[in-house]
């Protein structure tokens, strides 16, 4: 029973482990990534929209 509860508590603890570094990984790219993305493509339609 303790060797049981041992497996699962460490598999419970990758699997939380697992979806806090995907949130972070998330986090960082939105911020990183798409956020320049959409700032780029406001800054670059405005023009576009102008012109239109």
């Amino acid at each position: 029973m303790l060797v049981k509860r041992k497996e699962h508590s460490i598999m419970s603890a990758l699997f939380f482990f697992v979806l806090a570094l995907m949130s972070i990984y998330f986090i960082i790219e939105v911020r990183l990534v798409r956020m320049p993305q959409m700032l780029g493509t406001t800054i670059s339609r405005e023009p576009n929209i102008r012109k239109y």
